[in-house]
C-alpha cells in the first residue's frame, strides 16, 4: 500500500470563531514521484496554480486506491 501524502499550509491559526484557518497551499506526494507544492492562496504572490486547479489535484488524490496520509487533516474541507 502506498498512500498519497498531503501536507497543508494555512493562514495563521487563530481562536474560534476564526477557525479553521484558510488554506493557502499544500504539498502532494505520490509514491515514486517527486512532491509538488500547489500554491493558490498566498497574498504576497508566488502562487503557481488557481484554487480550482489545486482542488482538482486534491480530489484526484483523495480518490487514490491506496488512500491518503495527511498532516493537519483537521483543516481539510473537500
Amino acid at each position: 500500500m502506498h498512500p498519497v501524502t498531503l501536507d497543508f499550509e494555512t493562514l495563521p491559526i487563530r481562536a474560534r470563531p476564526n477557525y479553521p484557518p484558510e488554506p493557502v497551499g499544500f504539498s502532494l506526494k505520490k509514491f515514486g514521484e517527486p512532491a509538488h507544492y500547489y500554491a493558490f492562496g498566498h497574498k504576497s504572490g508566488g502562487n503557481n496554480c488557481t484554487k480550482a486547479e489545486a482542488l482538482k489535484a486534491l480530489k484526484e488524490a483523495w480518490n487514490s486506491k491506496d488512500g491518503v496520509l495527511c498532516h493537519s487533516a483537521k483543516f481539510l474541507e473537500v
